[in-house]
């Protein structure tokens, strides 16, 4: 699909969610005032809370011949998600435009300026501006290996200790298995540096994942991931030592192509995030079940 001019895919559907406010399941967490540690009782809103939305996603690249070796590459995406009420609704979308350079038959430098827009709970969350570098290089026809540095400042439209400076890196690496299946590796680093160094972290990592087609039109995939978040600076009311986070992540989808309704084919989605906090107040584990209808342009 990389070599085509343009692509573009579109899903709907409905999505079980065990916390969508991605919040502990603690009652109370110990605050301290002075000599004195005092437990203090979370409100529901603080607290895990499952409910189903309706979801929407989509996502398109359009890649417009500028002459020679470049290509303007226009990337866009946007996704959502609604709930009973507004206080877990999250929509965001992003945009990323710019030129993608043929260094060589193997080899492809894009350069993108690019946008972001969310919003949480019907208020702006927040939007970002920046840009993103990608490398990428094909070994052979069944390898290849692509990296990419992303900068942005993002503005919080909740609080400015949330507003700040968004930095990644990732490096992936990609391998065909017997023709019908992908392999990847990727390991990536992110820093936020916000206004508050009680919320700027450094976070690093790995994902490993594999997909591609079984036979009658199916399409599956498996991956999983981890990663380690080391905060600046403590949450004093709530420890003297600064917060560190474990985060797990797991997914699996099948999909059936065969079987289309106007264009669009059924999809079951799972994914599992646990983020292991040394914080009550960020320890947290998540269920999610989408059911879907896709279709691919």
């Amino acid at each position: 699909r990389n070599q085509r001019q343009w692509s573009f895919n579109l899903d709907f559907g409905l999505a079980p969610d065990t916390n969508i406010s991605n919040g502990t399941n603690a009652t109370t967490v110990d605050a301290t005032f002075g000599s004195q540690t005092i437990p203090l009782t979370l409100s529901n809103t603080a607290r895990q809370k499952s409910g189903t939305g309706q979801t929407l996603s989509a996502g398109g690249t359009a890649r417009l011949n500028l002459g020679g070796d470049t290509r303007l590459v226009i990337d866009g995406d946007a996704q959502g998600v609604n709930y009973k009420g507004k206080s877990f609704d999250d929509f965001s979308g992003q945009m990323a435009v710019g030129p993608a350079f043929q260094l060589s038959d193997d080899t492809t430098l894009t350069v993108q300026a690019l946008g972001s827009q969310r919003y949480y709970g019907g208020k702006r969350a927040a939007t970002g501006l920046g840009g993103r570098a990608s490398f990428q290089l094909n070994i052979d026809n069944s390898r290849r290996v692509g990296v990419s540095i992303d900068a942005r400042h993002s503005n919080s439209g909740f609080a400015s200790s949330y507003s700040g400076w968004q930095l990644g890196s990732y490096a992936t690496f990609e391998q065909v298995v017997g023709r019908r299946f992908i392999a990847s590796a990727t390991l990536f680093g992110r820093r936020e540096a916000l206004k508050s160094a009680t919320y700027s972290s450094t976070e690093f990592g790995a994902n490993l994942g594999f997909g591609g087609e079984l036979p009658h039109g199916i399409t599956a995939g498996i991956s999983g991931g981890v990663s380690r978040a080391l905060f600046d600076a403590p949450f004093s009311i709530f420890s003297s030592q600064a917060r560190r986070d474990t985060r797990l992540s797991a997914r699996a989808n099948m999909g059936l192509r065969q079987m289309r309704w106007f264009g669009f084919s059924p999809s079951i989605t799972y994914s599992y995030t646990r983020s292991a906090s040394s914080l009550a107040l960020y320890d947290s584990a998540r269920h999610r079940v989408a059911f879907a209808l896709a279709r691919y342009f």
